[in-house]
């Protein structure tokens, strides 16, 4: 399985293309989308937080990967399903708001939703998500690299939790109390999607570019200057190689190990091609664990 791994220092928006475009050309999606493809593109929106604060993601890169799509097609929808506050306000505090009004792009509502089911499931074998992120052919998946109180470090398939509309996500912290149990259900719901989008694309493309560190995944953590975009077709993968570029302890990646184990992606080092850069290029960098 291949992971791109690039250095990419500022939000710039031609360096950010630039970036994006080769990080996707080196995991060979450069061209997958099809004129007649419907795409989603999931953000991380968790709240509405300034740009700044390296909570969401970052609206110059949400751009960027907007304007990449346009080039295969128009048919886009872009959102996400915060936990606390609806949509647009979120979007307004954290800017992507007005580049996706620039660019003309629909905002998913989130509200009808659809059920999804696993025949792979360890706790739960079905899910009520958002109808309009699975009625599409491509999703290209928008996390941030972050750490997180409660998972270790959340970035593309801890990203996928926004499948599941707003307050809801509450009521699965409840059903899945600790830790162990809230990493199965992650896995369920993941195992779910990858059912729901077989014969379909995902592609994870991560804004590292400003992380956030410490106390995660909101504002009790810092942001911290990672200097990095990954991607990969395979979240799992791409988490994998994420947490040695942060300069995390795997073994507390407890998501991504049990995502390995259930054989939902690959989350052996060995198993991943790097490409791009080397994890030696980010050897300096180390993010303070929650």
């Amino acid at each position: 399985m291949k992971v791109a791994l690039l250095s990419c220092h500022e939000y710039n928006l031609e360096l950010v293309k630039e970036k994006i475009i080769s990080s996707l050309s080196l995991i060979d999606c450069l061209d997958v989308i099809k004129p007649t493809d419907k795409v989603f593109i999931k953000l991380n929106c968790l709240g509405p937080f300034d740009q700044e604060a390296a909570i969401t993601t970052h609206p110059v890169f949400v751009q960027a990967v907007i304007q990449i799509v346009k080039k295969y097609t128009n048919n886009i929808i872009i959102g996400d399903n915060p936990a606390t506050k609806s949509l647009i306000p979120t979007m307004k505090k954290n800017g992507t708001y007005d580049v996706i009004m620039e660019e003309k792009v629909k905002i998913v509502d989130g509200r009808e939703s659809i059920v999804i089911n696993n025949t792979n499931y360890k706790l739960f074998n079905s899910f009520e998500v958002s109808k309009e992120m699975i009625e599409v052919d491509v999703m290209i998946n928008l996390p941030k690299l972050k750490t997180h109180a409660l998972a270790y470090m959340t970035c593309a398939q801890k990203n996928l939790f926004g499948f599941i509309y707003g307050l809801s996500k509450a009521g699965w912290h409840v059903r899945a109390s600790n830790p162990l149990q809230f990493g199965e259900a992650i896995n369920d719901l993941y195992a779910a999607i990858l059912e729901t989008y077989k014969n379909k694309k995902i592609i994870n493309i991560c804004d590292g570019i400003l992380g956030l560190e410490g106390e995660g995944p909101g504002t009790g953590g810092i942001p911290k200057q990672a200097g990095v975009i990954l991607a990969s077709v395979d979240a799992v993968s791409l988490d994998r190689v994420a947490v040695e570029v942060a300069g995390l302890d795997y073994n507390r990646l407890f998501i991504n190990k049990i995502a390995n184990e259930r054989k939902l992606g690959v989350g052996n080092l060995d198993e991943i091609e790097i490409v791009g850069e080397t994890l030696d290029t980010f050897k300096d960098l180390e993010f303070i664990a929650p």
